[in-house]
């Protein structure tokens, strides 16, 4: 571990103004507005003079201390070209490293600067990748550290609340000015209700974080004072997103407090920026969040693959002797969705242990790490199987082996938004979905229970998923049951859970930017309870594939479900099997085979013959409601989006019109038997 002492030197003297401290690289002292002279323990010795030497913008020399003799000291500001030749620079290879006069900030960052800058807003609450380290200048820091750094230079006052440190301020001259206000306001207003003195505020920790006394100071000192940037931590915390009734009087107040911070005229003529930080949107009060044109939301994402990929060539180059089984770019590609904290963790396990970073052990702590923190939200999945491995439906697979091309070949305006699966069940949806995501090499999660039994809930579960899926692009999601899954819009009978859900995925599923970088794949064996809205080109829509019960060509799936399950088959002619497995679907189909294998066993033998799945086939039942089976195939004929995906034996019989006549007869006589 590297250390670094910083001290802060006085613009004016050019003399250090207080004591040297210690602060570990990603905590680096905070220098305000003053100049630090920053100095770095080497990892071997150092040859270098014993004073560090450099020079302030006034002209003025400044000087390490004794204690800091043999290291090698660096003046932390932006005009290196004053620093005096007894300074030493350590060049050091940092694809992290910005040095353009106006560093490059990431997007949030600048859309933050740009809004406030063109007095559009000021204040801001950030949510999404909030406990991560940013890149800045050739720095990794915390997110505190990077918006006092990027964003606050100027500012005469820059505070941190949160209701476990309570309210602390960039320095100790900022935190003696805020002092002196105390004081001035104390003596105008005559108090605060339930703090005996203007003194307790300063020297009681109990009142520093308690937002009953510290909102209405920091009210006072926003409306009287400017230049002043307030940063409000786990803001959740303070205002959660409750019903109002279940409130406390105190919620309420801060509440209310942080709605008029936004709303306040007086607060709009000053040079004030507020920041308020929460990891998850929804946990926030959504009359502050949703309710408040004043506030601007802004999320903060998780690394893409060329960010991943930037970070991961840094530590490489901190710690060279990190062993991997894979390259660069398959590491950055496997630990989509991990901000740069979690792949950090790799390096520092890869260093205490010695042991190399596999690409198992990545894929174990992913799982791990997203069953902890989206129980059964999500699943990654990992399929064994392409493309080659699914018997039959031709048309289809060429269909989609062209998808997979075009998205490796980064074609994105021409792959579709969504790929539909239509179908009675057993008919092979999931199978084909998997092995189109094995296809195309990106990661593959697949969407669970949103449906929570607390107030709220399920719209923050919908709200992680979202800013899951959107850190993990480019991502193939599917989602099985899809009529479940979102619900509709206009669905009565749970308080408006179900409207919401689906409002929050059906703006992101219509949202273009997403178009070959999140591919949804769903599948459904009602597609007429599912909303038209999703349903619809442009949006899940672009590709409806239909699926039928009886399969195609029943021999390849045998032969190829033997293959994938690890059936032995002798040499033998399966006419005979055919005749007795006909109409089956693949589901029943592959039941035969795995049952043929245990006639096998009890007979001595590791391989199939013909009289074991003839055995098979004669000793299976298939259970199924042929009416019904009849009605999703109908619907499935009805939603498919080409005539060239439904099989030449379905189409000969295609007339919508008739279909859309049978479709409903069959609906009443199902709904009279309640099966509907």
């Amino acid at each position: 571990m590297r250390w670094e002492a910083n001290f802060q030197v006085h613009p004016d003297r050019g003399e250090p103004c207080i004591e040297p401290s210690l602060s570990g690289l990603d905590h680096p002292a905070n220098c305000g507005g003053l100049y630090s002279l920053r100095v770095k323990t080497p990892r071997h010795p150092d040859p270098l003079p014993r004073w560090g030497e450099g020079v302030n913008p006034k002209g003025s020399r400044v000087r390490g201390k004794d204690e800091f003799s043999s290291v090698t000291s660096i003046l932390h500001n932006r005009r290196t070209a004053n620093l005096s030749p007894e300074v030493a620079m350590i060049p050091v290879s940092n694809p992290l490293q910005d040095t353009a006069p106006n560093p490059r900030l990431p997007q949030w960052a600048q859309t933050i600067k740009d809004k406030y800058e063109a007095r559009e807003a000021s204040q801001f609450l950030l949510y999404g990748n909030v406990h991560d380290i940013v890149p800045y200048q050739g720095e990794l820091l915390w997110l505190r550290e990077f918006l006092t750094r990027a964003l606050t230079g100027g500012k005469k006052i820059v505070a941190y609340f949160n209701v476990s440190e309570g309210l602390t301020f960039a320095t100790k001259e900022m935190q003696d000015d805020f002092g002196r206000f105390i004081d001035v306001y104390w003596s105008l207003s005559g108090g605060i209700q339930g703090v005996d003195s203007a003194a307790s505020i300063k020297q009681r920790p109990d009142h520093q974080k308690d937002p009953r006394v510290v909102l209405p100071l920091l009210e006072k000192l926003l409306e009287i004072r400017n230049k002043v940037v307030l940063m409000v931590d786990h803001i959740e915390k303070i205002v959660p997103d409750s019903p109002l009734s279940y409130m406390s009087m105190d919620d309420r107040r801060a509440l209310t407090t942080l709605q008029r911070w936004a709303l306040h005229p007086m607060f709009h003529k000053k040079d004030n920026a507020i920041i308020l930080i929460s990891r998850n949107l929804s946990d926030v009060h959504r009359d502050l969040r949703e309710t408040n044109p004043l506030l601007d939301t802004v999320e903060i994402s998780f690394p893409d693959a060329g960010e991943r990929l930037e970070f991961i060539s840094f530590q490489l180059q901190q710690i060279p002797q990190t062993k991997m089984d894979m390259t660069t770019e398959r590491f950055a590609a496997v630990t989509a969705g991990f901000n740069r904290v979690a792949i950090n963790g790799f390096y520092q396990q890869a260093e205490k242990t010695g042991e190399a970073i596999t690409l198992a052990s990545v894929k174990k702590r992913k799982d791990k790490s997203f069953r902890e923190e989206y129980g059964g939200l999500v699943e990654v999945m990992d399929p064994e199987f392409g493309l080659d491995m699914i018997g039959g439906m031709d048309a289809v697979k060429d269909d989609l082996r062209a998808i997979v091309n075009l998205m490796k070949e980064g074609q994105r305006s021409e792959i579709p938004m969504g790929i539909g699966l239509i179908g009675p069940p057993g008919t092979g949806k999931t199978m084909i979905g998997k092995a189109l995501a094995k296809e195309t090499s990106l990661p593959f999660l697949k969407i669970g229970n949103m449906r929570d039994k607390f107030v709220g809930e399920s719209e923050k579960n919908a709200d992680q998923v979202i800013t899951l899926l959107r850190s993990l692009a480019p991502v193939v999601v599917f989602v099985d049951e899809i009529d479940q899954a979102f619900g509709q819009r206009g669905e009565k009978g749970d308080s408006g859970v179900s409207q919401r859900i689906w409002g929050k995925f059906s703006e992101m599923q219509s949202d273009s930017t997403y178009r070959g970088l999140i591919l949804w794949i769903w599948a459904t064996n009602r597609p007429d309870i599912v909303d038209e809205a999703t349903k619809r080109p442009g949006r899940l829509g672009d590709l409806k594939i239909p699926f039928f019960h009886a399969a195609e060509v029943p021999e390849i799936i045998l032969k190829v479900t033997a293959k994938r399950n690890n059936v032995e088959l002798a040499d033998f002619d399966f006419a005979p099997v055919l005749e007795k497995v006909k109409g089956y679907s693949g589901a029943e189909l592959e039941a035969v085979m795995l049952q043929s294998r245990w006639f096998a066993r009890r007979a001595g033998r590791r391989s199939v013959n013909q009289e074991d799945l003839l055995a098979a086939a004669d000793d299976y039942l298939p259970s199924r409601n042929d009416r019904m089976i009849a009605f999703m195939e109908l619907l499935a004929m009805l939603e498919a989006s080409s005539r060239r995906l439904i099989p030449e034996k379905q189409l000969q019989k295609y007339n919508r019109d008739e279909l859309v006549l049978r479709a409903q007869q069959l609906r009443l006589e199902l709904s009279a038997e309640g099966l509907l």
